[in-house]
């Protein structure tokens, strides 16, 4: 049975999110290694097992319930990193800035997931030995006869269903685009209430193709297909004519439109789900959004229209087209 919304809610209904309520921690100051790394010697240190598949870590029903806030503040950060980099997009669409456009709409896509399946308890960590966090005593067991590695990795697997939970540690490297839309698929994020990043193509074999999202990005960085504008071996007024992307541009006012359309709906599902938290100073303040918005655009209707969506609290729950140009809301606003 897949997680649902009502059991999500219930996790993180009325814990303290201390993070803001007695001092406001910065991401860096409070994550799960750092945690547990403060903590190792004291408590966690004669909890930890041996098994063929490395160390493990028992969490019971208390134990999950404590890091609620921690997974919370690492959530929130994802969530915040996918808006700023859908802001980024957004801004590059006014110099036409397509190979760009492209990256920054998956790296939101990409934290958006992330920031999900941690509120989910699903996270993979890779721990090297210039963090203050590293744990030297886990990299010397993990080790056993051998000389330990400057590196491991931590898994952190969170059964909100039935309240319990584990905390692996291995020498093995972790994909770390891979895993997140791996624990992103197989959450099934409509059961939760959210829009879906995750095309419904299959492979040959029937599994959902969860590879899809990453290969606009891989394309545009790592091979010559890329970064299809900077056609440096024609004439001047060729390069100019080629380079341009005036479509692009066009575009700009457009927050409606097929690139970044699925990422706002994401965005907006996501923000819902949090507001539904019975929480006490959750740091989703519409005046927030809408400061980043005003700092990272230029005057301009796209501005203005995620403005008004922001102060009416992005209440988009689908988009529809006819011709998969212009797109339209629930409302039947067109922005």
């Amino acid at each position: 049975m897949s997680l649902t919304h009502d059991q999500i809610q219930a996790f993180y209904d009325g814990i303290d999110y201390w993070p803001a309520n007695r001092f406001p921690c910065r991401p860096k100051e409070l994550h799960l290694p750092l945690i547990l790394s403060k903590i190792y010697e004291e408590s966690l240190k004669n909890n930890i097992k041996n098994t063929n598949k490395g160390l493990v870590l028992q969490l019971n029903k208390n134990q999950c319930k404590d890091l609620a806030p921690v997974l919370l503040h690492e959530s929130l950060f994802h969530f915040y990193k996918g808006f700023y980099n859908y802001l980024a997009a957004r801004s590059l669409y006014f110099g036409g800035m397509q190979p760009w456009i492209n990256v920054s709409l998956y790296y939101a896509k990409l934290f958006f997931a992330k920031s999900i399946s941690i509120l989910a308890g699903k996270q993979s960590y890779g721990i090297s030995e210039n963090k203050e966090f590293f744990i030297k005593d886990i990299s010397n067991q993990l080790a056993g006869r051998k000389s330990p590695k400057p590196y491991y990795s931590m898994r952190l697997d969170i059964d909100i269903e039935d309240d319990c939970g584990k905390i692996n540690f291995n020498n093995e490297g972790i994909k770390s685009h891979k895993v997140v839309w791996k624990d992103y698929s197989e959450l099934h994020v409509e059961n939760l209430g959210l829009f879906s990043l995750l095309s419904t193509k299959t492979r040959d074999n029937g599994e959902l193709d969860i590879g899809l999202l990453s290969d606009e990005r891989n394309r545009e960085n790592y091979t010559f297909d890329g970064y299809m504008q900077l056609d440096f071996n024609l004439p001047l007024c060729s390069f100019q004519q080629y380079f341009e992307r005036d479509q692009i541009k066009y575009e700009a006012n457009k927050i409606y439109d097929f690139r970044s359309c699925d990422v706002l709906l994401a965005f907006s599902s996501q923000l819902r789900l949090f507001r539904k938290f019975k929480i006490d100073n959750m740091p989703i303040e519409k005046e927030k959004f809408a400061y980043m918005i005003d700092y990272c655009l230029p005057e301009s209707e796209a501005k203005h229209s995620l403005l008004m969506l922001c102060n009416e609290g992005f209440p988009t729950r689908n988009l529809f087209s006819d011709d998969g140009i212009e797109f339209y809301d629930e409302l039947r606003q067109y922005l």
